[in-house]
């Protein structure tokens, strides 16, 4: 039998519906994303399922490596004060890592990706050498000839991937919103598959589809006005305030309230009235008008049997929760870290059918392989060769879970962020930032502020509860001369610093504590109980990094320090 072909398809910073949100919005959900919904009705949803890094690159890095940053290196997200060719950044370099693109293409497959990308600052330059060339205008009209010079150099060959169309649609500018980039990313995928069902070729494909919205949501406000976003709060049902909106953060890890007060100084103030959480909702919609659009091409081909179709996003947004906090940098909880995951296979049908136990990306590649039917070890063997840092994929192989015949047994899994968007060294592009900067009222995020973060079914009281575990450290790796001293911006002075902030901790029970209100770590909460339930996620935490925190064969940068076992 042939192999089937897959369709990814990505969503950036859509989270998994909060357990809070009201019936009424679950039903605007269900009827304005027929695309996502129909996925959901004919597939297994996994419940509980999580990115391995946040925020944009190091989670599409790990994503697509099945790899955690310590081993690809993509750590950062560029913008504010980190341009994406300056030195504060490191991209995911190619002939390292393998990419799903490379897996597949070991199997004998044909490979292909449309849309964000945001692995490799992979581009052309324009031809006045002011930015990078453009593929579409900003009212979204295709440029022929940029497009044809961009599938002519092939940026993603050396990833695995063919007919990429850049730039990358990340930043200010009408062109990189969502709402104008997606339309043109669901018409190439369209084109593309007709292409492929018409061109006689045999071998199965693989074909990433990725999206940016919801991700507009982010420019809420006077930036998004000017680059062209409408917004149509009376399209949308009622929004209230997540419970936790008016939470104080004093029981939580500083660095979440000191990340609340920079926000509006590192882009803009963003009020969340409540035309702010609908306006998120709206964007949904907006998405899977080009979701379905793609998904009934495939309906309408002749590779619709053929075809295995899953459906993702890289991380969540926070959405005002927990004391108001914004996007997703510098916390674990739910709303950021909760993502969707669904795979709808039409050899495998059956659905609606529902996955309980925690999983990860990182278990995306190797469920996938398995789908199809690639050995890992084969094609590990043949990617060695041209892979300085091919390894075994760290994830789990769900495809029994997918298919009926075989159940994964429950494990831990894993999270890791070491990403400081409040810190870098260019000029700021927000005018609210350059005029902090000037007034010297800005200050960079307090440490400890790098997350690791493990999340496990375990034994509480007599029965099986879900329980996230998070230590939030101070990572000499990313000081400013790695492992020796780190200057620091608060307000009016720089702050050098030369020994690491002690650690602090994050404990939530999420099978009686779902808003995750109650940290146990904090002295008001914690009690034996808690304190013999911390130690237990500590040593899960522990095995969980000394398995899947792999480092490439030229070492890494020094200064990482491990988490001390109770």
């Amino acid at each position: 039998m042939k192999r089937p072909n897959v369709l990814l398809i990505l969503t950036d910073q859509l989270r998994f519906p909060p357990v809070y949100e009201s019936a009424e919005l679950a039903r605007f959900r269900e009827e304005s994303m027929p695309g996502v919904e129909s996925l959901r009705r004919h597939g297994v949803s996994f419940l509980h399922h999580y990115p391995m890094a946040a925020a944009c690159a190091p989670s599409r890095a790990s994503l697509l490596t099945g790899q955690y940053p310590s081993l690809h290196g993509v750590t950062q997200t560029d913008g504010l004060r980190k341009t994406a060719d300056g030195g504060e950044m490191f991209w995911l370099a190619p002939d390292t890592v393998p990419t799903l693109g490379d897996w597949f293409r070991a199997g004998g497959y044909r490979t292909f990706f449309k849309g964000k990308w945001h692995a490799s600052h992979s581009h052309l330059d324009a031809d006045d050498g002011d930015g990078y060339l453009l593929s579409i205008d900003d009212d979204g009209t295709p440029q022929a000839d940029a497009i044809e010079r961009y599938r002519e150099a092939d940026l993603l060959d050396d990833y695995g991937f063919s007919e990429w169309v850049g730039p990358e649609p990340h930043g200010l500018g009408k062109h990189n919103t969502g709402t104008v980039k997606d339309p043109f990313t669901a018409s190439e995928t369209i084109e593309l598959l007709g292409r492929l069902d018409g061109d006689g070729d045999e071998r199965p494909w693989l074909t990433v589809c990725s999206f940016l919205n919801p991700h507009d949501v982010a420019f809420f406000g006077l930036f998004g006005l000017a680059q062209g976003l409408r917004m149509h709060p009376s399209q949308v049902p009622h929004v209230d305030q997540a419970p936790t909106h008016e939470e104080d953060l004093s029981t939580k890890p500083a660095c979440q309230a000191s990340f609340n007060d920079e926000w509006k100084r590192m882009l803009a103030p963003q009020p969340w009235v409540e035309a702010h959480l609908k306006f998120y909702y709206q964007l949904q919609a907006t998405v899977d008008e080009q979701v379905t659009r793609v998904l009934n091409a495939l309906a309408g081909s002749g590779a619709a049997e053929d075809t295995i179709v899953v459906f993702s996003s890289d991380h969540g947004d926070m959405q005002g929760a927990h004391g108001g906090l914004h996007e997703k940098w510098h916390v674990a909880y739910e709303e950021a870290l909760h993502v969707p995951f669904i795979v709808s296979s039409p050899r495998h049908r059956g659905g609606p059918r529902e996955v309980e136990m925690p999983t990860s990306h990182a278990d995306l590649l190797p469920t996938l392989l398995g789908l199809v039917g690639i050995d890992q070890g084969e094609a590990l063997a043949a990617l060695a060769g041209e892979n300085s840092d091919a390894r075994p994929l760290v994830g789990r192989d769900l495809s029994g879970e997918i298919r009926g015949d075989g159940a994964t047994e429950p494990a831990p899994i894993l999270f890791t962020t070491d990403d400081e968007i409040s810190d870098g060294s260019v000029v700021p592009p927000s005018p609210f930032q350059k005029l902090a900067v000037k007034a010297r009222r800005y200050s960079n995020v307090v440490q400890p502020n790098h997350l690791q973060t493990v999340v496990a079914e375990v034994e509480v009281d007599g029965g099986p509860h879900l329980v996230k575990f998070t230590r939030y450290y101070d990572n000499p790796q990313f000081w400013t001369v790695p492992d020796q001293r780190d200057e620091r911006l608060q307000r009016r002075h720089t702050e050098t610093v030369t020994e690491p902030e002690p650690d602090e901790f994050e404990l939530y029970d999420l099978t009686v504590d779902p808003y995750e209100e109650r940290n146990l770590c904090h002295p008001e909460h914690a009690d034996e109980p808690s304190r013999a339930l911390a130690e237990k996620m500590l040593g899960l935490l522990v095995e969980q990094l000394e398995e899947k925190r792999l480092v490439p064969v030229a070492g890494e940068i020094p200064g990482y320090r491990p988490p001390l076992p109770a």
